[in-house]
């Protein structure tokens, strides 16, 4: 499979985490491609930042004032962490 998607830099990566980002969402299969997939997982679970991929519809969340709530869903056999995301503003 090709993945054929954007890829956030590493050093995008270093500086939400250094500006206390907790949450990280993308509307593709993931923030890297290939090996840099899971070189970025592994760096932010060790800073302790989420990141959602996959996302729908971001251009209708705005810029400032909103929360996400983020309700994970139990599905044995995933090697994902499938989750309804819901945005309130």
């Amino acid at each position: 499979m090709i993945n054929n998607h954007p890829e956030i830099s590493m050093e995008v990566m270093e500086y939400l985490v250094d500006k206390k980002v907790n949450m990280i969402g993308i509307d593709a299969l993931g923030l890297g491609i290939g090996r840099n997939h899971g070189l970025i997982d592994v760096f932010l679970g060790k800073n302790e930042t989420y990141a959602i991929e996959n996302l729908t519809n971001l251009d209708k969340v705005p810029e400032n004032n909103f929360r996400v709530y983020c309700l994970p869903m139990k599905i044995e056999g995933l090697d994902a962490y499938p989750a309804r995301i819901l945005v309130e503003f």
